[in-house]
């Protein structure tokens, strides 16, 4: 935010609001549900649970990738804040300053969570 303090004329200044400092996040609102899915420990609760389903076949667990249960709530955070695609999944994988604030701060790329 700046004040510009006027045109010399005696006129009321203006006030600019802007975004652009680099440690603010646009996601902000995740710290809420990333905390509550945090202490519900969804995350494991969703992986148990499909662990459970004996339908489905076991979900390959890499070394480095994340969990099923890890990957729903990660897209599921995504339509939060207003994804509808898997891509959009992208924008919160660029928002390393709200890395933090989410139940899952390793976003999958786009063409992983596809």
């Amino acid at each position: 935010m700046w004040v510009n303090a006027g045109d010399g004329d005696g006129g009321p200044g203006r006030i600019v609001f802007c975004a652009d400092d680099p440690s603010l996040t646009p996601f902000a609102g995740l710290a809420i549900s990333g905390e509550l899915a945090r202490s519900l420990r969804l995350v494991e609760l969703v992986d148990a649970e499909l662990a459970a389903v004996e339908r489905v076949a076991p979900v390959e667990q890499r070394r480095r990738g994340l969990s099923p249960g890890a990957l729903v709530v990660a897209i599921a955070e995504s339509r939060l804040v207003g994804g509808d695609c898997f891509d959009d999944v992208q924008d919160l994988r660029a928002d390393q300053v709200g890395a933090p604030l989410r139940a899952v701060r390793a976003i999958p790329s786009a063409p992983t969570a596809r």
